[in-house]
């Protein structure tokens, strides 16, 4: 080992093991002798920490290989660029980005009124943007509504206004409404889903209803599934089942899902990514595998300085009486993330794997946040 610095050592079980070379390390990770879950100390640090949080092991093979898929050759589905969408002089969107790529069951999160169903219906083209551009299966819906609403199956969130309608008659209606609907497919999720086509919609209870919602947007073998906030007035059985419905349809099918809700156990429960939207602005887009091998909370009872200009991938919204500071390092493997990191006294500071709902709260605080992609 050519210094000190380079004396790592690893927690064993009849105590520390070592001392290894950086290279050493790196060997073991990637032989599979050792995990990224293994913790790892050097002299002058204040405690053990994981492998997964030092920075000197982020870009190891072994590290690699677990981290985020590469999803960057899939096609976008949709593909949102500074969209601005105004009621009167307010603003419902203001600035928003967004990529949903082939296969994506991409989870929209954000409180009541954070912009999620203005988003979906300006991508459908039921509300004109005021600026900005949208495209949905490479069409434009300002001019394509049509088309799009063809290849795309829509679950709103409201009730239907026509109630009295028997399922019978609705199934009728999609049949002749879709050019691509397929009756055998209807017929086979109605009997999946045990809908009577003889009952009205009033006649169901709400879990049914949203499966004959789901029914009408399957049916026509979309492309693209919008769900705008399908679970919301469900009881827990109830949205369970319909989300272990929607995760198997959209997984089995590869058909790529769009779905938005304020309840965070139905994103964490089938999405493959996420994205937090608040005052209509994205300020968080990742998958949801990149939280547990990317993204850290670094908290520290002192207040730190942050570089200036502050790296994308640190956000600081939360310091209290300037004496706590907490960031959300969205991404540790990039290098400004380590060379801050690694700019702070050991022991000043701990690093943890925050859950989706500490990031959802971090995000939503209200202090400034600016968007960020992982």
């Amino acid at each position: 080992m050519s210094s000190s610095e380079e004396a790592w050592y690893l927690h064993g079980h009849d105590g520390p093991l070592g001392p290894f070379s950086t290279e050493s390390v790196l060997n073991r990770l990637k032989s599979g002798e050792i995990g990224r879950d293994s913790h790892i100390w050097r002299e002058g640090w204040a405690a053990w920490q994981l492998i997964a949080d030092t920075p000197e092991f982020l870009e190891s093979p072994a590290q690699a290989e677990i981290g985020e898929e590469d999803i960057s050759a899939a096609p976008e589905v949709l593909q949102i660029k500074d969209l601005h969408v105004g009621y009167g002089k307010r603003l419902a969107l203001n600035g928003l980005n967004l990529s949903v790529r082939t296969g994506e069951i991409f989870g929209f999160l954000g409180n009541n009124g954070a912009g999620k169903t203005t988003t979906i219906h300006s991508i459908l083209g039921l509300l004109p943007a005021t600026s900005g551009s949208i495209s949905i299966l490479g069409m434009n819906p300002a001019r394509d509504q049509q088309s799009i609403l063809q290849k795309t199956g829509f679950c709103p969130e409201r009730d239907e206004p026509y109630d009295w309608i028997k399922l019978r008659t609705l199934f009728s209606v999609g049949r002749h409404a879709f050019s691509r609907w397929d009756s055998q497919l209807c017929a086979d999720l109605t009997k999946r889903f045990d809908l009577d086509i003889s009952k009205a919609i009033k006649e169901l209870s709400k879990g049914m209803v949203a499966k004959a919602r789901l029914l009408m947007a399957l049916s026509h073998r979309p492309e693209c599934l919008i769900l705008d906030e399908p679970t919301s007035s469900l009881d827990p059985a109830s949205r369970n089942e319909f989300l272990s419905i929607i995760s198997d349809v959209s997984r089995s099918s590869g058909v790529t899902t769009i779905f938005s809700s304020h309840n965070l156990h139905d994103i964490t429960g089938i999405a493959t990514h996420i994205g937090i939207i608040d005052s209509g602005r994205m300020l968080f887009h990742c998958s949801m595998k990149s939280i547990s091998t990317r993204a850290r909370m670094l908290s520290s009872p002192h207040a730190l300085q942050l570089p200036a200009p502050q790296p994308a991938s640190l956000i600081a919204n939360h310091t209290h009486g300037d004496a706590q500071t907490k960031v959300l390092i969205t991404n540790l493997m990039d290098p400004d993330a380590r060379i801050f990191v690694e700019s702070l006294s050991p022991g000043s500071y701990t690093l943890y794997t925050p859950s989706l709902e500490e990031i959802f709260l971090f995000m939503t605080s209200g202090v400034g946040v600016s968007e960020t992609r992982t």
